[in-house]
């Protein structure tokens, strides 16, 4: 009897003591799991925000390059020849955004009738969106040129510039003629079609 009762208290101590164990072992695998994701969480959502940044930079640098036409046309002819008989010297500017052009016409005062219209610097700055052109008047060679009127020549021209796409913000337009270069016209995009003359 005594037996027996000795080995149901050392059994019931042991069982006391592993329970204790499990006790004591259970709050610190919890606390190790939370400190983890307490500091992971922050990392995430800092490398996010830098993406997002970067990428609207690149998007905005994009779309100023595409707003900036580029020259890829140009032409001019005559559209007359004849006396001045009091016609002033002009130009005019018109810009046709649909269809990515801008229409230069106007009128050069030569010494006689017998002259051409030539294109002759046309320098256009991309970045400002800034144009200007000159258009110059060249005496014209073969027969018959000897016996051309003599008096004052009013000679009418037109040119075009076509653009990739869009249309510059300004245009300014000089005659070349009898050894002297002036500006006649200027015109800003938006401002619609503008004529001037001397």
């Amino acid at each position: 009897m005594q037996r027996r009762t000795i080995l149901k208290q050392a059994g019931a101590a042991m069982t006391v003591g592993a329970l204790a164990g499990c006790l004591s072992d259970s709050g610190s695998p919890g606390g190790a799991p939370d400190d983890t994701e307490d500091e992971s969480t922050p990392t995430e959502t800092s490398t996010k925000e830098t993406t997002d940044e970067t990428t609207e930079e690149t998007t905005g640098g994009e779309t100023t390059t595409e707003s900036n036409p580029s020259l890829q046309n140009r032409s001019v002819e005559i559209v007359n020849a004849g006396c001045a008989d009091g016609n002033p010297e002009e130009a005019s500017v018109e810009f046709n955004e649909s269809e990515s052009t801008v229409l230069v016409t106007g009128t050069i005062r030569t010494s006689d009738p017998c002259h051409v219209p030539k294109l002759g610097n046309v320098n256009y700055d991309r970045e400002s969106g800034t144009m200007n052109v000159t258009i110059r008047a060249k005496k014209q060679e073969g027969e018959g040129v000897s016996t051309c009127q003599q008096c004052l020549g009013a000679i009418e021209y037109e040119s075009e510039f076509a653009f990739s796409s869009g249309v510059p913000s300004s245009v300014s337009v000089s005659h070349q003629s009898q050894g002297e270069t002036k500006e006649v016209t200027s015109a800003g995009h938006g401002s619609g079609e503008s004529t001037e003359g001397t």
